[in-house]
């Protein structure tokens, strides 16, 4: 309202949007220009007129760009992933690419393109083009590059802790875990990153329920970390808890969103 020609501010109202939509359970804030559409794509679309806005009035905005080729990836996972959307995995690739020329010290950028190209890939000639993509390096060398420019990035941090087997290994991936709940003590995210290393790179789910349990205490609104709990206890073989805590996560849900898959842990 103040500065109307100031891209930047159409970046921001974009990412805050999009981001409060995708971590508020689908409900839309009265700030954001949204449709009342249900579909991710209605939501997609209306935050894509904000970027295009910026790019009008600065196409060297690299934040624009970022906030673009993560539009892209979110319309392409919208619609099935496959070789039909290729070319909208292609373009938020460049997106990205440019974006990061533009703002090479927005560490943001490194951060979305390393994780899109856990998507990218998988749709590129699977599954040899998956493979070739992680040995040439390139996923490894878009986080170092991300966190040479934040150090103190829990994202990329949790990249590298959450994929060791393509990019280091699994005492690399505990020391990055370790490194976000340095980085970040009241952050739910190191203690779920140590959590799935003990359950899903060392299979060992006595040792992760109390990760799992630290996180829960952190954030104590999300249903997540009560549910992979329960799914740990499941795998124990003690229904007891395992219901228990599943019966917490779906207490976590608004009524209308608690689905049947948490219905059949309880019973």
């Amino acid at each position: 309202e103040l500065d109307p020609q100031f891209a930047h501010a159409y970046v921001g109202l974009a990412d805050a949007c999009w981001l409060y939509w995708q971590y508020s359970r689908g409900h839309v804030s009265e700030h954001c220009p949204f449709a009342d559409g249900e579909e991710d794509s209605a939501k997609i679309d209306d935050v894509e007129p904000l970027v295009r806005k910026a790019l009008s009035i600065d196409d060297e905005v690299g934040e624009a760009w970022v906030t673009l080729g993560f539009i892209l990836r979110q319309r392409a996972l919208s619609q099935g992933g496959g070789s039909d959307v290729m070319w909208l995995i292609r373009e938020a690739q460049a997106a990205y690419k440019k974006g990061i020329d533009l703002s090479p010290s927005f560490s943001q950028a490194y951060h979305w393109y390393a994780g899109s190209l856990i998507f990218i890939l998988s749709y590129d000639d699977p599954p040899n083009g998956w493979l070739t993509a992680w040995e040439n390096g390139h996923w490894q060398s878009v986080v170092e590059r991300g966190l040479e420019v934040d150090p103190l990035s829990l994202g990329l941090h949790g990249l590298k802790a959450t994929y060791p087997m393509y990019s280091s290994t699994r005492e690399e991936a505990v020391a990055h875990a370790q490194r976000m709940i340095e980085i970040a003590p009241n952050s739910p995210q190191g203690y779920a990153g140590m959590a799935a290393i003990q359950a899903y790179q060392y299979a060992r789910l006595d040792e992760a329920i109390p990760w799992w349990n630290r996180a829960a205490e952190r954030d104590p609104e999300s249903s997540n970390y009560e549910l992979a709990i329960a799914e740990s206890y499941c795998a124990l073989g003690d229904a007891e808890m395992a219901r228990a805590y599943a019966h917490q996560a779906t207490q976590l849900l608004p009524p209308d969103q608690r689905t049947a898959n948490f219905d059949v842990l309880i019973i």
